[in-house]
């Protein structure tokens, strides 16, 4: 039997099997019936249920959602590797997984402003040194984080940036 939305139905045994036609891909469902098994409520009730997958995630109906946690950037190298403690200098950062940045410090200090230019590469803004009197004829060494959803980079090596006086 079919009907004129490209239905089929068909009873055997208990078992009512539909086709529905979406396009060229045909969903089938499938459902046990004991029409006379009295449930606690007093309805009939299914034994078993199949039924079509969420459309927007694909998922079967009843599965959580698996999450992907973003996986944390990582900074490589930086240019130039040292500035002034008055900071306001563009400093290119280089690594991966920058797409998505919401935050870039220098020691903990905040970027004055950043911009992602690929996964790869950022150019941010050097903040000014906030004790410029700490810095000694060596400079100050610190380093370089790139933060996302994932979390942050991790210190590649420790001292990836120098502020000079």
């Amino acid at each position: 039997m079919a009907d004129g939305d490209g239905k089929f139905w068909g009873l055997i045994s208990g078992l009512i099997v539909a086709v529905l036609a979406a396009g060229s891909t045909p969903w089938w469902i499938a459902r046990l019936w004991s029409p006379r098994q009295p449930s606690t409520s007093g309805a009939s009730a299914p034994l078993l249920t199949g039924s079509r997958p969420d459309p927007e995630s694909g998922r079967p109906p009843g599965q959580p959602p698996t999450f992907n946690k973003p996986e944390h950037p990582g900074v490589s190298k930086v240019v130039p590797n040292d500035g002034p403690a008055a900071g306001h200098i563009q400093i290119t950062v280089w690594g991966s997984g920058f797409t998505g940045a919401t935050r870039v410090t220098f020691g903990g200090n905040p970027a004055i402003s950043f911009d992602v230019r690929s996964d790869s590469q950022l150019v941010a803004i050097l903040p000014p040194f906030p004790s410029p009197n700490a810095i000694d004829a060596r400079g100050y060494q610190l380093d370089v984080a790139v933060c996302t959803a994932g979390g942050c980079s991790p210190q590649y090596v420790p001292g990836n940036f120098t502020y000079r006086r």
